[in-house]
């Protein structure tokens, strides 16, 4: 009911009537004059809205929209949005005046451009008809935050019709997360809350004031953001040069019982650039790393880009002192660096190494060591003197260096091995001689006795015959294809694991088979 007056009276009549034993209050307003009016009546109620807009008399069920949308803002300035606008809701409900007064500080705290948001009735017709406006201004933003699913789908409708790409021209988040974000092209990013959850608490608490026992207010669970398909970065690449000195971004403490709106600005942090390291592995891309970074190409290999703060190659920050390396400075002062937690699980150091790899030819087989392997050995070559630049060095850390993937261009990688008695069948087929005790190896030893001994033969052979194997094997593989037995068809079944981004890299990069240690 949109008048607040008649829903006053109805309240007093049905209430008078003892047709009703309670209310729920929504869509609240600043100075709403509803509390007030149930106070009079003596009629129990429960706000569905932040405490200071309910006030003391009633209690209330809230969830922190502030928090949420600090969430959103600070989510797409790190992916490198600068100017961002919403679509919001009625501007005399309270919790819209809490998103609305929360977007305008937190993108000044971020140093992004002045948001602009859009007041409207929450249907898909006037989010439809608020996206128009906003696509058609000389401003036109790089993501817009929607107040609810109804209008994010109506906006992502209207960007395909006007033919902006989602999430490379225009990055979408809704709010809800209903099944309707799951149903679009792309999928809706959103801020998901359980809305039946909220619901039920809400309930719960008025039938607790109807017993006459006195609810504190409850904080329902803050709606968290899930990055879907239509956020992304935008399609203009920020070269450092346009990026101010010392970026804000995603670090912000949040005082328990904090009231609606922005925190303080005494408590914003700051986050530091970093300068990150380039190691030039034989394997690496001579361009793609350049150009991501916006630096001229150098023609040298550039295969993997550092960003933290191992010892053989740290980033580096400057906080007004000169530039320092990340890893002395973590030392300095681990707990203040890395917080108590992690400083005390992983000691005064970052417990990972995150890198962006552009390989542009095969790389070499890896093979990593269980954790316990990785400190003995470390230990062992500390024990005997072997220096951590030698080439024959084998652990360099103490680490095992488990890995995680993201791939962000096609990924093609080679896992485990084939039968030994199907890879003796291929190498038959092959005709190759020097290939003659490996093919008795693998089809008479058991299994595992048969692979650790035929890698290590061949990983420990000679140059010489590695490269007469590499010579002979064209001429083989044409000989097969002739026979309508092609060795490429069935070198093709080797377990595969595929990403498949929505983009085609530059530069794809295949991993050979990584084994297991032994």
């Amino acid at each position: 009911m949109r008048d607040r007056e008649q829903e006053i009276a109805v309240h007093r009549t049905w209430w008078r009537a003892r047709r009703v034993s309670g209310a729920v209050l929504v869509d609240l307003t600043e100075a709403d004059p509803r509390i007030p009016a149930a106070a009079a009546l003596g009629m129990p109620a429960v706000a569905a809205g932040h405490p200071a807009l309910a006030g003391e008399r009633l209690a209330a069920v809230w969830t922190d929209d502030s928090a949420a949308v600090e969430d959103a803002v600070r989510y797409l300035a790190m992916l490198g949005h600068r100017r961002i606008a919403r679509v919001g809701g009625d501007p005399a409900l309270g919790h819209t005046a809490i998103r609305t007064r929360t977007l305008h500080a937190v993108t000044e705290q971020l140093g992004l451009e002045p948001p602009r948001s859009l007041p409207t009735d929450f249907s898909g017709r006037a989010g439809a008809r608020a996206t128009r406006m906003l696509l058609a201004s000389a401003e036109r933003p790089t993501a817009i935050l929607y107040d609810n699913d109804i209008m994010a789908v109506a906006g992502l409708a209207v960007a395909a019709e006007l033919g902006f790409r989602v999430p490379a021209d225009l990055s979408l988040i809704a709010w809800d997360d209903s099944q309707l974000c799951r149903l679009t092209h792309p999928p809706l990013s959103a801020m998901s809350h359980d809305v039946h959850g909220y619901g039920a608490q809400v309930a719960r608490t008025l039938f607790d004031v109807i017993e006459h026992r006195r609810p504190p207010g409850s904080a329902a669970a803050t709606p968290v953001l899930v990055p879907r398909g239509s956020s992304g970065p935008p399609a203009t690449r920020l070269h450092p040069h346009r990026l101010p000195a010392r970026p804000r971004l995603l670090l912000r403490v949040r005082k328990p019982g904090a009231g609606p709106g922005p925190p303080p600005r005494s408590t914003d942090m700051t986050a530091d650039l970093l300068t990150t390291a380039i190691r030039p592995y034989p394997w690496g891309s001579t361009t793609a790393l350049a150009e991501l970074t916006g630096r001229r190409p150098t023609g040298d290999p550039e295969a993997e880009l550092w960003m933290g703060a191992h010892p053989g190659a740290p980033a580096r920050i400057d906080r007004g002192r000169g530039s320092e390396a990340l890893d002395a400075v973590i030392t300095r002062d681990p707990q203040a660096e890395l917080g108590d937690r992690v400083a005390a699980a992983f000691g005064p150091r970052l417990p990972f190494l995150l890198k962006l790899l552009a390989a542009e030819h095969t790389l070499s087989v890896q093979v990593h060591p269980t954790a316990e392997q990785a400190r003995a050995g470390y230990a062992a070559e500390n024990e005997a003197a072997i220096p951590l630049d030698a080439p024959h060095r084998i652990y360099r850390d103490r680490s095992h260096k488990p890995e995680l993937i993201c791939a962000l261009g096609d990924f093609d990688a080679l896992c485990g091995f084939r039968d030994p008695r199907a890879t003796a069948e291929l190498w038959q087929r092959l005709a190759l001689p020097l290939l003659d005790p490996w093919i008795r190896e693998l089809r008479t030893s058991p299994a595992e006795r048969a692979l650790r001994t035929v890698l290590t033969a061949a990983l420990a052979s000679d140059r010489d015959r590695g490269e007469r194997v590499a010579a002979e094997l064209p001429s083989a593989l044409d000989v097969l294809a002739a026979g309508g037995r092609s060795g490429h068809g069935h070198l093709g079944r080797l377990p595969r694991c595929r990403a498949r981004p929505p983009r085609r890299p530059r530069h794809p990069r295949r991993d050979a088979p990584q084994p297991r240690p032994g």
